[in-house]
């Protein structure tokens, strides 16, 4: 049974990322350099897959190579450079891609001001409410506002025939 074929460039170019890192660690500014030639690229692509859009990509790049160098003297050479330097960067753009989301729910203000936008739905007039009342009892299904609708929308209005 054959191995799975190994690329012994690659593995060394691992490797001297691995010794680079190490000697930056300990002062070495050309080890640093190195290690800063040698990252961009993957950084790069990881973050385009994570936003998908190349500005925001350049962008995390930048903030991932931040975090590289300040935090390489918890790199403790247990493991590949490369595999420390990714688990970074795929915490810091889990980190990114949550703050628009925690942002859009940021207290009782914010969530206060979403409801007051949206409570004027025009498919709630005072005659849909009302139609909805009369449709509510008679109606057998349990997702009866979704019902009610398709029931409007389509020719079954107002008879519903409960098999939603």
């Amino acid at each position: 049974m054959s191995s799975v074929p190994r690329h012994p460039a690659r593995d060394s170019d691992l490797g001297e990322l691995t010794s680079l890192a190490l000697a930056a660690r300990e002062g070495d500014r050309a080890a640093l350099e190195g290690l800063c030639h040698g990252m961009p690229n993957p950084m790069y692509r990881l973050a385009l897959r994570f936003t998908g859009a190349p500005v925001d990509a350049e962008d995390a790049t930048q903030e991932i190579m931040i975090r590289l160098i300040t935090q390489l003297g918890s790199f403790e050479g247990r493991a590949r450079f490369t595999t420390w330097a990714y688990t970074v960067a795929v915490r810091h753009l889990m980190r990114m891609l949550r703050r628009p989301v925690e942002a859009s729910v940021a207290g009782p203000e914010a969530f206060a001001a979403f409801i007051d936008q949206h409570a004027a739905d025009a498919a709630w007039e005072p005659t849909t409410q009302v139609e909805y009342a009369s449709c509510v009892p008679t109606c057998g299904c349990r997702a009866r506002t979704a019902c009610f609708f398709a029931c409007r929308v389509s020719s079954a209005w107002p008879i519903c025939s409960g098999t939603c």
